[in-house]
Parts: C-alpha cells; sequence; structure tokens
C-alpha cells in the first residue's frame, strides 16, 4: 500500500497500524481518524505524508466491524442511516502503547478528536461535525487541540456555537476560500444531506451512550432540522499547508 515505506504491519478489526523502515521517532503514533466515508484515500495519503517523514502511524476504522460502509446524513430514501451500534461504541477503540499520540481527524473524524482529546499530546481536528454536546465535552480541556474550520463550510457550520459552550476550547484556525471536505482528494461534488440542530441542546451521558449513527435516534433526540444541499471540495495547497502545519509543530515533542 505505501511503496516499500514501512517494514511492519498489523492489522487489527478497528486498526491497521504501520512502521516505517526508518522510523525517527519510537515514542511518537500519529492516529488518523476517518470521516463518514469510511478509509479511504484521504486516510491513506495522509498516512504515507507521516510514514515518509519516518512517524508510526495508525489509520482507525471505527466502521467496519459494525458493517457500516459510509453513513448518509440524510432522513429518507436508501441512504437514511439506520444502524444499531452507538458512537459510544464505535469510539470506544484500545489505542497500542506509545509516549506520544498526535491524533489527525475529518469531519466524524475531527468529533473523535474532540471526544478522546484528553489521549492526545497534540490534536488536529478539521471540520469537526459535532454529531453532539455533553457536559463532559463541555468541561473538557482542549489546549493540546487545533481546530481548523474552512471559511466555506456549510455542512459543519455549527462548530462557533460549540466553541462558545467550551471552558477550555481549543485554539481555532481559519481557513480561507476553503470547503467542507478540503483535506479530501479530488473531490467537488454538492449533495444533499439533514442538518439536526445538534448544539441546541446538551445531553446526558446516557443519552450520548444511546445516540447511533441512525436517523430516528436523531429525529428522537432533534427533531429540529433540515435538508440543504452542501458542496464538497478538495484543496491540494491547503491539505499541503495544513499537513507541513502539524509537521513543523512535531519538531517540539
Amino acid at each position: 500500500m505505501f511503496n516499500g515505506l514501512i517494514s511492519k504491519s498489523v492489522i487489527r478489526d478497528d486498526m491497521k497500524i504501520f512502521t516505517p523502515k526508518l522510523c525517527r521517532d519510537l515514542n511518537t503514533l500519529i492516529v488518523i481518524s476517518h470521516g463518514s466515508s469510511g478509509v479511504g484515500s484521504a486516510e491513506q495519503n495522509l498516512a504515507q505524508q507521516f510514514l515518509v517523514k519516518g512517524y508510526n502511524v495508525a489509520i482507525l476504522d471505527y466502521f467496519t466491524k459494525y458493517n457500516i460502509e459510509s453513513l448518509g446524513w440524510i432522513d429518507f430514501g436508501p441512504y437514511m442511516d439506520k444502524h444499531s451500534c452507538t458512537f459510544e461504541q464505535m469510539f470506544d477503540i484500545e489505542l497500542p502503547e506509545y509516549k506520544n499520540y498526535i491524533h489527525i481527524g475529518c469531519s466524524l473524524g475531527g468529533y473523535y478528536g474532540l471526544c478522546n482529546a484528553q489521549k492526545f499530546t497534540k490534536n488536529y481536528c478539521f471540520y469537526p461535525g459535532i454529531i453532539a454536546v455533553t457536559q463532559d465535552l463541555i468541561e473538557k480541556d482542549y489546549s493540546n487541540t487545533k481546530v481548523f474550520i474552512p471559511s466555506r463550510d456549510t455542512w459543519c457550520d455549527n462548530y462557533k456555537d460549540f466553541e462558545l459552550m467550551l471552558k477550555t476550547p481549543p485554539n481555532v484556525i481559519h481557513v480561507d476560500n476553503a470547503y467542507h471536505g478540503f483535506m479530501l482528494e479530488d473531490k467537488d461534488r454538492e449533495i444533499l444531506i439533514t442538518k439536526y440542530n445538534t448544539t441546541n441542546r446538551i445531553l446526558s451521558n446516557e443519552q450520548f451512550g444511546h445516540l447511533r449513527p441512525n436517523h430516528y435516534s436523531f429525529a428522537l433526540l432533534y427533531p429540529e432540522r433540515v435538508n440543504e444541499t452542501i458542496r464538497l471540495k478538495s484543496s491540494k495547497q491547503h491539505a499541503i499547508l495544513s499537513v507541513n502545519y502539524i509537521l513543523k509543530e512535531l519538531e517540539t515533542i
């Protein structure tokens, strides 16, 4: 997969771990979490860029073991989500033992990063989808976290409402003239999705524990919703700048 870059790979049902042939830092693991499309070329491309630089890399996969190919985020038709596992179950992944964990997640993966911020030395969340707000999320210390917000994101556009609730919010990097999905490869399309108003209430831990990638589960908690056409668009320039920004910060570890 990575053109002879790796000396070892470990495949689990929720993760693939890669060790580069020339490892520069035995103590650090780059943890990459995916968005609603599942593990694809974007995650593999990110992994390759960090393997080239000599970092150990893990690509999380919280879909496959629950027989999820992707999430449709629409409240009607064949792409309506009807999955029975919970987000809490999906996100409950035991990481291999390293001293430093550097997390990079996009969209749904960005929300995974927010939920698990306490696990990471550094945490980079790109256009995170705020699936739910809990008191635990509000109380969490995000001083290790940076959130990349594209100026033209019309899908996950409720981050500011979420940020205003937080006691120790992340640092925000505003990405001008960029769309949701700018870290993806070769993407420029419009899709119809259902946007749930997930920041208008705070869920209890029990309520979040039952929240599933399932339209009926969301509609029960968030009856206020709207169907909207949003745009996904790659930006190679912004993606390169973002990866270089992360690599530069890793030099300080």
